[in-house]
């Protein structure tokens, strides 16, 4: 097994400290189920934090379970099934030795979280960074169009940027596609991936409705992307997504920083027209503080959960 990164190879030795950031129990065996094993084989010493478990996952469980209403009881037990599943996968990878953490976030809510004005979210990741001091940090990438993915991306850049660390960071990306040219890469060998396709294959609540897209991810080569932390942006940004002619008026906008957030529906937000696109006036708070990260959306979600725009960092 091999690595393109010479960074990453020389973190494969004893007594580093690696986190991998799954906001959902399955991330961690789909994103690095080649990677977690060799960097245990080095010695190095495995954390994973699930933020979420999972529950809020409605039609693979309407499928298996043969139900129509799902209450809280159904969530609950659907999410200790799957946290269930990736203690069963981790053990298929020889890593039930991972520090594995449940935190118990909402599924499908972790973007609220990072929204949050009052920043608990945010603080309390900054404390357990600081505590951990991880020298590689595996986290989904803002390329992920999973609401839950980019939300913890958002947060753990702005945790790291309060916290003053600066580990290896490399993200990955389940949910859409990610820049292939500049993808470090991670070879997998023939038992490497066998194993990999048997810790998925744990998730049966997941490959019930999506076998094929989850085996994909046992192929004979993971990719993640180094993601470096942004700069802090000017007082005026533009934004970077292209809008739709009709329908601006159901769109609103999100912008969080290390200290606070603000969301304006589409009419009430600072915003100015001209020729290349919309610009930004950012909050005087926002301003001067380490990066600022925006996100477009609509406040009804509707039944299908992937972003459309997502989040961006503003420079």
């Amino acid at each position: 097994m091999v690595t393109s990164c010479p960074d990453l190879d020389a973190c494969l030795r004893p007594d580093t400290i690696w986190l991998l950031i799954a906001p959902h129990p399955d991330d961690e065996v789909l994103a690095a189920g080649g990677l977690l094993p060799l960097a245990a084989r080095s010695g190095a010493r495995l954390h994973i934090w699930q933020l979420s478990d999972g529950e809020n996952n409605p039609w693979p469980q309407r499928c298996l379970e043969r139900r129509l209403r799902i209450d809280a009881a159904a969530r609950a037990r659907w999410g200790a099934r799957r946290c269930g599943e990736s203690r069963a996968g981790l053990a298929r990878l020889g890593l039930s030795d991972a520090v594995v953490e449940r935190w118990g976030w909402p599924d499908l809510g972790i973007g609220e979280r990072a929204a949050d004005p009052q920043g608990a979210a945010l603080a309390l990741l900054t404390e357990r960074l600081r505590a951990l001091r991880p020298d590689v940090l595996l986290l989904p990438g803002l390329a992920d169009r999973h609401p839950d993915h980019g939300a913890a991306h958002v947060l753990l850049q702005l945790a790291l940027h309060r916290a003053g660390l600066t580990p290896l960071c490399l993200d990955y990306v389940l949910h859409g596609r990610s820049d292939p040219a500049a993808a470090i890469r991670v070879e997998l060998d023939a038992a490497t991936q066998a194993r990999k396709r048997e810790a998925i294959l744990e998730h049966a609540s997941q490959t019930a409705l999506s076998r094929g897209r989850m085996l994909a991810f046992a192929s004979s080569e993971e990719h993640f992307h180094r993601c470096d932390r942004p700069v802090a942006p000017p007082p005026s940004v533009r934004l970077p997504w292209s809008l739709p002619r009709v329908g601006r008026s159901r769109l609103r906008l999100t912008v969080v920083w290390d200290g606070g957030a603000r969301r304006w529906s589409w009419a009430d937000a600072p915003l100015t027209q001209a020729a290349q696109g919309w610009t930004l006036r950012l909050p005087d708070a926002a301003c001067g503080h380490g990066p600022v990260y925006a996100r477009l959306d609509t406040a009804r979600r509707g039944l299908w959960i992937f972003d459309r725009w997502g989040w961006a960092p503003l420079v």
